[in-house]
């Protein structure tokens, strides 16, 4: 009926105080808060610290609404910091997705770290080294100005990059669902259906796959993306749940390589979530549990790797792969699977 939520309403009404503050630095209101909670600092940076006033915690409140829309606006590269900010428009997140064992150590590194002086473009060389192959394709795509025109913080939600209560409101409105989504994923993971103890990223990855949330180019195209609709494996059918773990020729001899094709049998096939929640309710073993994830993840991760790396392997260079992975959890103790890290050497910050 278009009624508002009063918190959320509130919270995009507090945030437009702290882009007055970053927009006007020399007002009354700024110079006042500047001197008292970040004399030495600025505002995307101030703490609560001791004793804050009631109105400050306000301005805090919408701080946090502010920051989750904030993005830099590349001009001359010598502002923006490199990997602890957002300035990449085409990705989300906008924070970069970058190899920590390969970039300096240093939270003080701008955007210019990665631009050939001189010669006005982008180091190929730095940012194939640095980030992941979607990040280094984002930021490409950024045009650099020939002239000298300082980065700046814009509003990402509005086109003209001006902060909009209206558009802070719908922001606020999609991070509460968000993280709404999150705490009914962290209620599963706490009470998973799976008997075994696999890693947390596969329980997410499970997860999506049971609420149909994986990014297939069905998925993407409902989404509006403009996306080749056809499952980039073998071209033969649209890149469905159901096409991509159970009918397309790669997943087809994943499962009988791996001899778990008999479990699924008699299942329902219509609706791909609806049988691998009936697989894994009648898979009791944890070593046959982890082995039903571990064929789904590596039907995934191929994917991607065709995707995003133009690189397929073959089935026997995919189930060496698989029988390593489950070998690598059956091995490890119960209480450290809770603490592996994200697959891969990038990192997101």
């Amino acid at each position: 009926m278009g009624f508002r939520r009063l918190e959320h309403f509130n919270q995009a009404l507090l945030a437009k105080i702290g882009w007055r503050i970053l927009e006007e630095p020399q007002s009354l209101i700024a110079q006042v808060y500047k001197g008292k909670y970040f004399p030495s600092g600025t505002f995307l940076t101030a703490q609560a610290r001791s004793c804050p006033s009631w109105g400050w915690q306000s301005i805090l409140f919408g701080h946090q609404l502010l920051e989750s829309g904030l993005r830099w606006q590349i001009g001359n590269c010598q502002k923006a910091p490199l990997l602890t900010s957002s300035w990449i428009p085409q990705q989300h997140p906008l924070h970069p997705v970058y190899n920590p064992c390969v970039v300096p150590d240093g939270e003080g590194l701008k955007v210019e770290e990665v631009i050939q002086q001189g010669e006005g473009r982008w180091d190929d060389k730095k940012l194939s080294q640095w980030f992941d192959p979607v990040t280094c394709k984002a930021i490409k795509t950024i045009p650099l100005s020939r002239q000298n025109i300082e980065d700046k913080l814009i509003w990402h939600p509005t086109s003209d990059g001006i902060f909009t209560v209206k558009s802070s409101y719908y922001v606020a409105v999609n991070l509460d669902r968000q993280n709404g989504r999150w705490r009914a994923l962290a209620s599963w993971m706490d009470k998973p259906e799976l008997e075994a103890d696999i890693p947390p990223k596969l329980r997410v990855f499970v997860w999506q796959v049971l609420h149909r949330i994986l990014p297939t180019t069905e998925a993407l195209r409902e989404k509006k993306v403009d996306v080749v609709p056809r499952c980039p494996v073998c071209w033969e059918a649209l890149e469905t749940l159901e096409h991509m773990f159970l009918e397309c020729p790669v997943a087809r001899a994943l499962w009988d390589h791996s001899r778990l094709a008999h479990l699924g049998e008699d299942l329902p096939r219509h609706t791909f979530p609806l049988f691998l929640k009936k697989l894994l309710a009648v898979v009791h073993s944890p070593a046959l549990v982890m082995s039903v994830v571990a064929v789904l993840w590596r039907i995934w991760r191929s994917r991607n790797w065709v995707v995003f790396e133009g690189k397929q392997f073959g089935i026997p260079a995919l189930m060496r792969q698989f029988h390593q992975q489950v070998q690598e959890w059956l091995s490890l103790p119960r209480d450290q699977t809770d603490q592996l890290a994200p697959p891969g050497p990038y990192r997101n910050i």
